[in-house]
């Protein structure tokens, strides 16, 4: 039976309790940190613990190791930091699901859509709609879902286009294909939005 030999190289940095320079790493340590391939870091030992590198990116010339929740950033500077729980649930940006009932009182004006974003400020009048289309440059489209009601008649709408010179067009199904309604502003159309907002994350 024949084996195959192969050479592995795995690198385990040492996270610095604190900041240091690159000098002070290598006396602590004995690692010269101008000397390593970044590629080769599998491991960041932190105490008695070991992680797994989840990604090595450059930045600006700056090394950012990410492992085990924590950032070691070697820096082209000389100076080497680490970040604690830099990229952890409890630092992210909560995101929350705007679940959106847009109206006349009307059974046959309302749509029904949602928002994803990162403010828990409710979008529960007309005008804050308007303002959350109006914060974003260009066109945007909403997707909903709800009866449109034009010249008597009730259609089935499927999306809002707010477009860059900030007029609306309502988008709806007629027997013969897609059509379009435009309307200058929300409130000559609607009158009232509810929202159902929840924290996803």
């Amino acid at each position: 039976m024949g084996y195959v030999q192969f050479n592995k190289t795995t690198i385990q940095l040492p996270l610095p309790s604190a900041t240091m320079t690159k000098a002070e790493y290598k006396e602590a340590y004995g690692i010269d940190l101008d000397d390593l391939d970044f590629a080769k870091v599998t491991l960041l030992i932190d105490g008695n613990e070991k992680y797994s590198v989840d990604e090595i990116r450059i930045v600006s010339g700056d090394v950012l190791i990410f492992g085990g929740g924590k950032i070691l950033t070697i820096g082209d500077d000389d100076n080497i930091s680490v970040t604690g729980g830099a990229y952890s649930v409890e630092h992210a940006k909560p995101l929350f699901w705007h679940g959106l009932y847009i109206g006349d009182g009307s059974l046959n004006n309302n749509l029904q859509g949602h928002v994803l974003n990162n403010s828990p400020e409710s979008i529960d009048s007309v005008a804050k709609l308007d303002a959350w289309f109006k914060s974003i440059s260009g066109d945007v489209v909403l997707a909903v879902n709800g009866a449109f009601t034009k010249s008597g008649v009730t259609y089935t709408a499927f999306a809002i286009q707010k477009k860059a010179d900030n007029t609306y067009l309502i988008f709806y199904i007629t027997d013969s294909g897609v059509a379009t309604h435009s309307i200058s502003t929300l409130s000559s159309l609607y009158s009232t939005v509810n929202d159902s907002s929840n924290e996803i994350l």
